[in-house]
C-alpha cells in the first residue's frame, strides 16, 4: 500500500477548546457563490430535515490533528458533542483519509479504547504515544 508521502511535513495536533473556548461552531457554514448565487445546500438541507427548530450541535471539545507543512495541511478531527461527551466523533474527508492510513497504531488504539469512551485529553495522550507533538499553544501550527 502507498500512502501520501509526509516528508517535510510535521505530525502535530491542536486541542481546540484551549484556543477557542468553549462551545465552538463545529458545523460548516454554507458555501454561497455569489457570482452564480448557488450554494451547497447545508443550511437548506439541514433545515428540511430537521425543521425550523434546527440549532447547530455545540462541540464541547475537539483536536484537530495530522500532518503540517508551510505549504499544506492534511488534517482530522476528533470532537465530542453535548449529547454524549465520553464519545469522540472523528471527522475525515477524503483528501486526510491518508492521515488515518499512515497511523494504524493510532488506530488500533482507538479501537481498543471504544469499549469505555474517552476525553479529549486521553485523546491527546493518545496521539502523544503515537508521536504527535502538541501544538495547541503554539502561535503558529507550523514553526
Amino acid at each position: 500500500m502507498i500512502v501520501r508521502d509526509f516528508t517535510g511535513y510535521r505530525k502535530k495536533f491542536v486541542q481546540l477548546t484551549r484556543r477557542f473556548g468553549e462551545d465552538f461552531d463545529v458545523l460548516p457554514e454554507d458555501e454561497f457563490d455569489e457570482e452564480t448565487e448557488e450554494g451547497n445546500g447545508a443550511d437548506k438541507e439541514a433545515e428540511e430535515d430537521i425543521g425550523e427548530t434546527y440549532q447547530e450541535p455545540l462541540a464541547l471539545d475537539g483536536v484537530l490533528f495530522g500532518y503540517y507543512s508551510r505549504e499544506d495541511a492534511v488534517e482530522v478531527s476528533m470532537k465530542w458533542y453535548k449529547s454524549a461527551p465520553s464519545i469522540g466523533v472523528l471527522e475525515a474527508d477524503s483528501g486526510s483519509w491518508s492521515v488515518l492510513a499512515a497511523n494504524p497504531e493510532l488506530i488500533r488504539r482507538l479501537a481498543d479504547a471504544d469499549e469505555t469512551g474517552m476525553r479529549s485529553d486521553d485523546f491527546c495522550a493518545m496521539l502523544e504515544t503515537c508521536g504527535f507533538v502538541d501544538a495547541s499553544d503554539d502561535d503558529e501550527l507550523i514553526d
